[in-house]
């Protein structure tokens, strides 16, 4: 899914001008909390002439899928996947 997810961003990317990406290439990577596992695919990009990162995710909480989007600076991100981490099921 984050794949799909990730192609469908290219394909968009090309008829933006509010930002360049830094390069096409991108990975699918995951983590895990102790409840959730997120697998996310991140591009770099260039906006206003600040770096920053785009990062389409997909979490699965207890069989519940959870569907988002970061943009902002890499230690952002990198303080996000703490917090989505931190994510427990209901109950």
């Amino acid at each position: 899914m984050v794949q799909k997810l990730a192609d469908q961003y290219l394909a968009e990317s090309k008829q933006r001008s509010d930002f360049k990406l830094a390069s096409r290439e991108y990975r699918v990577e995951q983590f895990t909390g102790s409840e959730c596992q997120v697998n996310y695919a991140m591009f770099q990009t260039t906006s206003g002439g600040a770096n920053a990162v785009e990062t389409m995710f997909v979490m699965t909480v207890d069989g519940a899928v959870w569907i988002g989007e970061f943009t902002g600076p890499t230690n952002a991100w990198i303080q996000a996947i703490e917090i989505l981490k931190s994510v427990r099921k209901n109950g």
